[in-house]
């Protein structure tokens, strides 16, 4: 039955007849057989509207005999004398609902209950639930309320019960309830009211604005949470449960919302309930009228308590969906004590450390100046130079004063030759360039040997490569099913025997600290926590710290308060301690979970896994290895879905509190660091004093080669040239060359001997005789070579 909108007449609606009955004046009945174009329609639910009335029924299907029945829609005069529209619903190919038979359709079941409604606002705009395919229909009446138009329609998914009530609550909002059953209709499973607000004109939308119960309204203790039906007041919407129990929802102005809480309520245990005006929460809006709750503002906008609107935030701070205040990026630092362990070099000998970084130069301004090599090079300048002056002054030199003061430079020079053990003066000044780079060699194997352990803050500017260290590293995985040693063990001890503190913020949030209640869960049970737990909020940052009394544990942080959170940090913090060669190491360390885009959810589940590390350092002298140990965390957090939209929190948060729950465990393996030096300090006295004799050796082999091969095969290409030129200017020309020079060599004779001490007979490339010294005679034998004034030796003073 239905009344009109003015309560003129009401309208009867059976499968066999119908019938009109006007109460007012003298009360009339008019009643029809053979309206319904098929005897077999059987009406479901109807509503009126001041010129139609909307019918949805069900009737035989004589299309299909597998389909036995069909969902039909009628529109149908107000006077009950013809249908002017009907529309039959024709499932899609391949889906669930072309596979429904419609069985018992003929005797009345909550499975076929379908509901209607025209739109008070707007009466063109209809909807018609029907729950036994899960589907909400929107017509349009048109052709002055004569045509029937299906435009749009929306489903929930592959259950059925969706559309069980259907209402308009103002011209472009609407609610639908939505319940769930199981398939043959036999058991309820949940219910919901989809609200949908800004409805385009002829369509509804894929997505509600809000769906109760939520946050804000969430189903009082008095109501069942088994909804029936639904119908829409001038006011608001009024929900009946299966027991009876009704629900007012009232309409609200902007910045406030309809609360259901019975905690907010003047008399929490009213019959019926009825809803409450509260103001928007800090971090939401609502800018028109509705019994819709609040929405949260958008990314990079925030709001206080009862706005209409939400005003713009600063870029630069965390700014997620339902901001409350400006809170830095610094309270969304993650601090991390595990770090990678290094990794072995590429040279692990000491020798080939050290040749290769003694005799390179590198590209960079950094490698050239701490080069051994280069400084060496920088010293043998002046020297070349010196040499270069001396000669020049021997060859210019015809006094005897001259040539005495030559003599005292050679001889103070020639002690110092460690090159040709004493024998040239040359040597004696390449000497002092080959002290410059002995003494960088020790240098820098002293610097290298100190750069141990790894992390030991010295100079580490002493070689091309900063990296460079005197250290192996070895890292193992190991099971605590092992039995360990007793320095393993001790470690152990001082691990588990640290005091633990677990230190939860939440980020962005308008909670209070009094809101907080931590529990520790134990089996199925939560025990509040007897530990002292404190709080402080600062900046709209919450900070929770427990003082822990298990490693392995789990904890429940209850926040009885529905205001937005819009990131969460969790860490621990510990102190350190040490026991002989055995410490651990301070713990401090957090990390934060948040997404500029996304909010907290009121579930967020958070499993941390400690593991220990165990670093082993052995001595770079001595026997006595260093232990430290220190908490690896691994967090374990699924974050699609810790946190939401903005429109999936209007959707999914429907509880009047949120839950935190925090699981720490213990691994059952370990990490074993191991560091030890690449070369202890003997290692480097030794080896480094091998390469100060390689270097010396290296340099005398150099010496001795331009002795026996460069020299003579210079001045023999000399000797050429002088030949080849006396041929070209002649025989008079040469002549007085060879006199030139048997002057020169005259005038030498008394001034320089050969290497060997022997004074040379002729002039030119002639060959002379060998007068062997026997205090310079080496063991290879000396022999008359072509002289080289550079080299050329002074006598021995006996002589």
């Amino acid at each position: 039955m239905v009344v009109h909108p003015t309560e003129q007449f009401a309208l009867g609606l059976t499968p066999n007849f119908v019938f009109r009955f006007n109460p007012s004046g003298s009360p009339t009945l008019i009643t029809k057989t053979s309206i319904w174009s098929n005897s077999s329609f059987t009406p479901r639910a109807a509503d009126i509207d001041t010129n139609f009335t909307i019918v949805a029924g069900i009737r035989v299907n004589s299309v299909s005999p597998r389909v036995l029945a069909n969902v039909v829609v009628c529109l149908i005069d107000n006077t009950l004398s013809h249908i002017y529209s009907t529309w039959t619903y024709v499932s899609t190919n391949n889906s669930w609902q072309s596979l429904l038979k419609f069985s018992g359709y003929d005797s009345w079941s909550v499975k076929y209950t379908m509901s209607v409604n025209i739109n008070n606002y707007n009466p063109t705009r209809v909807l018609v639930g029907v729950p036994c395919v899960n589907t909400v229909f929107h017509f349009i009446v048109g052709g002055g309320g004569t045509t029937l138009n299906l435009t749009d329609q929306r489903s929930s998914g592959n259950s059925v019960g969706f559309g069980k009530g259907v209402a308009w609550v103002a011209s472009d909002q609407a609610a639908i309830l939505a319940n769930i059953y199981t398939s043959t209709f036999s058991s309820w499973l949940s219910s919901q009211i989809w609200v949908y607000t800004q409805l385009p004109s002829a369509s509804l939308v894929s997505t509600p604005t809000a769906i109760t119960p939520n946050s804000q309204q969430p189903i009082p203790s008095t109501i069942s949470s088994e909804l029936i039906n639904l119908v829409s007041t001038p006011s608001g919407l009024v929900v009946l449960d299966v027991s009876g129990g009704i629900l007012f929802i009232l309409s609200t102005p902007p910045s406030y919302y309809a609360s259901t809480d019975p905690n907010l309520a003047p008399d929490p245990i009213a019959i019926p309930s009825i809803s409450t005006t509260q103001s928007c929460l800090a971090g939401m809006m609502k800018s028109d009228a509705g019994l819709h709750p609040c929405s949260l503002c958008p990314r990079g906008w925030r709001s206080s308590v009862g706005s209409i609107n939400c005003t713009v935030y600063n870029a630069s701070a965390f700014c997620p969906p339902g901001t409350v205040a400006e809170v830095s990026q610094t309270e969304l630092q993650t601090i991390s004590q595990a770090y990678p362990y290094y990794k072995n070099p590429d040279t692990t000998l000491f020798d080939d450390v050290l040749l290769n970084n003694v005799f390179h130069i590198g590209s960079t301004r950094h490698c050239v100046v701490v080069s051994p090599t280069f400084w060496t090079l920088i010293v043998l300048i002046p020297l070349l130079t010196l040499i270069g002056i001396l000669l020049m002054c021997q060859q210019c030199s015809r006094s005897s004063h001259d040539s005495a003061c030559m003599k005292t430079i050679k001889k103070w020079f020639k002690r110092t030759d460690l090159v040709a053990e004493g024998e040239n003066w040359i040597g004696g000044l390449f000497t002092l360039a080959l002290i410059v780079l002995l003494v960088q060699t020790y240098v820098f194997a002293n610097n290298f040997m100190f750069q141990y352990p790894a992390a030991n803050d010295g100079n580490r500017n002493f070689a091309c490569d900063v990296t460079l260290r005197n250290a192996l590293f070895d890292t193992s995985l190991k099971s605590l099913a092992i039995p360990p040693s007793s320095e393993e063990q001790d470690m152990f001890d001082l691990l588990n025997n640290q005091q633990w503190t677990l230190n939860v913020n939440l980020i962005n949030t308008a909670i209070n600290c009094s809101s907080i209640s931590p529990y520790e869960i134990i089996g199925t049970s939560s025990i509040a926590l007897i530990s002292p737990a404190t709080c402080n909020s600062v900046d709209s940052v919450v900070k929770t710290t427990i003082v822990l009394s298990n490693h392995v544990e789990q904890l429940q942080i209850v926040i009885n308060d529905i205001n937005v959170i819009g990131g969460i940090a969790v860490g621990l913090t510990g102190p350190g301690s040490t026991a002989g060669s055995k410490s651990t190491q301070q713990m401090n360390f957090i990390q934060a979970f948040y997404n500029t885009n996304e909010t907290l959810a009121q579930s967020i589940p958070i499993t941390l896994q400690l593991i220990m590390a165990i670093n082993e350092t052995e001595p770079l002298s001595g026997s006595e290895t260093q232990y430290s140990g220190i908490w690896y965390s691994v967090y374990t957090v699924d974050k699609s879905t810790i946190l939401v939209t903005r429109d999936e929190y209007a959707i999914l948060s429907n509880l009047t509190q949120t839950t935190v729950t925090i699981t720490l465990t213990d691994s059952s393996y370990y990490i074993n660091h191991v560091q030890s030096p690449l070369a202890k300090q003997p290692e480097v006295i030794f080896k480094t004093f091998l390469v100060t004799l390689i270097i010396l050796e290296m340099s005398g082999l150099c010496f001795l080669i331009s002795k026996l091969i460069i020299f003579p095969l210079i001045k023999f290409l000399l000797c050429r040239h002088k030949k080849l030129r006396s041929k070209i200017f002649g025989e008079s020309e040469k002549s007085g060359e060879e006199n030139n020079e048997e002057q020169e060599m005259e005038e030498e004779k008394g001034h320089t001997t050969n290497l060997d001490g022997q004074h040379l007979k002729s002039s030119g490339c002639k060959s002379a005789k060998v007068y062997p010294n026997s205090a310079h005679h080496n063991q290879l034998g000396k022999f008359k070579e072509p002289r080289l004034d550079a080299f050329t030796e002074e006598p021995n003073d006996s002589k």
